[in-house]
């Protein structure tokens, strides 16, 4: 398994792990939402990360500066000076439960302390307790809840660079 940066190149194997994901239970993902412009967004700005299992796209997340509607959210902490936002992190359904969101995850967190983030912001729907399960399991920081683009959220957030939690 080889975690990497993206290129344009995976966004068809990044959308057929979406399709996928719409039909699990507790997905917030659809038929309109993530579409290709999403992922492209996170590319255009260097956070866009994959799991390659020998040319399989298995899993993805964005790391992207922390826009400003984000950043209003009531849950963050004040005190980051350059915080990022994770988004979009998925893993292909075959593939759920090894640990393999978690591994994504740290080398994306890894890359973005290095560009000089000092946090990530996450949000985490209230439908998906798998996902709540992941960040409370690597350490995270729930700092509250919020109602955002109609849906209830968990707020989580981490200083960079990152520690994982000890198992």
């Amino acid at each position: 398994m080889e975690f990497r940066k993206a290129t344009l190149s995976d966004i068809d194997g990044i959308m057929l792990i979406v399709k996928e994901i719409i039909k699990q239970p507790g997905a917030v993902w659809d038929e309109e939402y993530p579409t290709p412009e999403f992922f492209k967004e996170s590319l255009d700005c260097g956070g866009l990360y994959v799991a390659d299992d020998g040319g399989r796209i298995v899993g993805t997340v964005g790391i992207q500066p922390a826009e400003s509607i984000f950043l209003r959210l009531e849950c963050w902490s004040k005190d980051h000076k350059n915080p990022c936002e994770g988004c979009r992190l998925g893993i292909a359904p075959d593939l759920q439960g090894r640990h393999l969101a978690e591994d994504l995850l740290m080398f994306a967190l890894d890359d973005a302390a290095k560009k000089g983030f000092d946090s990530l912001h996450f949000t985490v729907s209230q439908n998906n307790p798998s996902a709540k399960k992941l960040y409370d399991r690597c350490g995270f920081r729930n700092v509250g809840e919020t109602n955002w683009i109609e849906e209830d959220w968990f707020c989580y957030e981490c200083e960079l660079p990152f520690k994982k939690k000890a198992e």
